[in-house]
């Protein structure tokens, strides 16, 4: 019977032991759960205010630019002259329906 006994208490202090241990691990890993959630979210805050100021400065740098110095306008502008040119009929003739 006293075998038995110690038996038993040996087996309740394994419990116990092993109840902690694993206390201990959920807690452990809640931590680092929540150091990653947090860890992640501001990485991620971070980058879209960088990209949002990259995105300003460039939209900045384009304003400065005149608007007309990568376009040529007078190759449109003598199409369209050469367009009506060949364009018989005149606003007087189209308001009298002739």
């Amino acid at each position: 019977l006293f075998a038995g006994g110690k038996i038993n208490m040996d087996e309740q202090v394994f419990l116990q032991e092993k109840s902690t241990a694993t206390e201990e691990a959920i807690a452990t890993e809640t931590v680092i759960v929540g150091t990653t959630a947090a860890v992640s979210t501001s990485v991620s805050v971070g980058y879209v205010v960088w990209m949002l100021r990259g995105g300003s400065l460039l939209t900045t740098f384009l304003s400065s630019l005149p608007a007309w110095q990568s376009f040529d306008p007078l190759p449109v502008l003598e199409s369209f002259e050469e367009a009506v040119a060949d364009d018989d009929e005149s606003l007087s003739s189209i308001a009298s329906g002739n």
